[in-house]
């Protein structure tokens, strides 16, 4: 599913963990050929907010964390 995509399609994906009331953690896991940031959510399981920081930071270490875009 890589292309644009409109901004309301946002809601959708964000429901998915917010309904049932599950942690969600956003972190970097590279680039685009153009050098913009791509990014994965981490979904935990119902009050282990731990669980999906520490994946988040485990994976921080595999791909180097945020790196700002280039101007």
């Amino acid at each position: 599913m890589i292309g644009d995509r409109p901004y309301s399609d946002l809601a959708f994906w964000i429901s998915h963990a917010s309904l049932p009331g599950l942690p969600v953690v956003s972190a970097p896991i590279g680039r685009t050929g153009d050098g913009l940031p791509i990014g994965v959510q981490i979904v935990g399981p119902p009050h282990e907010d731990d669980t999906a920081i520490t994946v988040a930071e485990l994976l921080e270490g595999l791909v180097g964390g945020y790196q700002p875009p280039p101007l």
